[in-house]
Parts: structure tokens; sequence; C-alpha cells
């Protein structure tokens, strides 16, 4: 056995350890040179409660911390903008998608909204967002891919994948010529941010009088 296994391991230093650095208790052994078995014994002893394996997993992912930081809307012009984006979120947004947030739209203007809400709002900069584009099987994915680039200030790098789809008919006038991109971030803490947000927003909105 560790000689160090034979000592105690302070509350304040496992809270620190385990709860504001994020360590994981393995990597808390190799830290204090003890063995896993007693981290969680002192752990236990101290009532200190371990994270789920979801948490557990996103802490792994994320070893740093959050890979966005919010900022919630400080003034009219900044509320009012922030009340947009969410509407546009609760009509445009993908709702299945459980680990991500995502806004699909053939408008340009409508994506750089969603992605300016990102930006300021989570800090999040575009450079870290994904794109994914669809258009139909008569459309040069070239000339499109180098269309929404140009419009959204991205690089070509940024794109997730492309989706090519069978044209069943009709005009571009009832659809767009460049297709359909989704603006996507990948964060489950995030999704459950805009999940919270959607919320208050549709029962303010739709509350009964």
């Amino acid at each position: 056995m560790n000689n160090r296994d034979q000592v105690g391991i302070a509350a304040e230093v496992l809270c620190d350890l385990y709860a504001i650095q994020g360590m994981s208790m393995q990597a808390i052994a190799r830290h204090l040179g003890c063995s896993q078995n007693r981290v969680v014994y002192w752990m236990t002893q101290h009532g200190i409660a371990r994270r789920s394996w979801s948490e557990a997993t996103y802490t792994k992912r994320n070893p740093v911390g959050d890979p966005f930081m919010i900022r919630m809307p400080e003034t009219p012009e900044e509320r009012e903008f922030f009340a947009f984006v969410i509407g546009l979120y609760l009509g445009e947004g993908a709702k299945k998608g459980r680990f991500q947030v995502v806004v699909v739209n053939t408008g340009p203007a409508i994506l750089c909204a969603f992605m300016q809400f990102l930006d300021v709002f989570c800090g999040i900069p575009r450079v870290k967002l994904q794109y994914w584009l669809n258009i139909f099987d008569d459309v040069d994915s070239t000339i499109a891919l180098e269309w929404w680039c140009d419009q959204l200030g991205v690089e070509a790098s940024q794109l997730y994948r492309t989706t090519v789809r069978t044209a069943r008919g009709g005009t571009y006038n009832e659809r767009s010529q460049y297709g359909t991109v989704s603006v996507m971030f990948h964060n489950i803490k995030l999704k459950l941010f805009f999940d919270e947000w959607c919320e208050k927003y549709r029962k303010r909105f739709t509350a009964k009088s």
C-alpha cells in the first residue's frame, strides 16, 4: 500500500481539485500520489457528491472548462436582439438534436444574426462553428460552397458536410438557388441554455390571460 494512502485528504483539497478544477478522481490520485480508492474513500467521508457518467464524460471532453461563456443582454437594444434570435431559434432551430444548437435557413442574413448572437452572448466566434450545406443535385456544389463562404465570412474547412438531394421540379423562386446551410455548435450544456431560454419566452408570450 502507498504510504500516502494512510493519510487523510482534506475536504477543501478535494473540493478544489474535483469540483472547482474539474479533475477526475484518477487525475487527483496521480496528483496527490495515492491510489484512486483512497480518493474515493475520502470523497465519501467528506460527503462530496460525485459527478454522473454524463457529467464526467463532459468534463473529460472539455478539460479546460466550457467552450463558451454566457453573457446576458444588458441594454434595451441587446435585449431586443436577444429576444429576436431566440424567436428565430424557436422557428428555425433544429429541435431534435440533443447535443448541439443548430439553425437552418436559406438566408445568409438570418444565419449571420444567429452567428452574431453566439459571438456576443455565448463567446463563440464564427471560426469555432460548423456548417452543413444542403443542396439539390442540379446545383453546382463548388459554386454554392463558395457563395455561402463569402456570404457568411467563413472558411470552406469549417464545412461539416454537404448533402445533395434529388431535385423534384419547381423553380428557384420557390427554393434557394444555393441550397440551405445549417449553422451549428456541438455542446450539450449550451443546448440546455437554449432550451431554457426558449421555454422562458414561449411561456411569456403564450401564457393565457
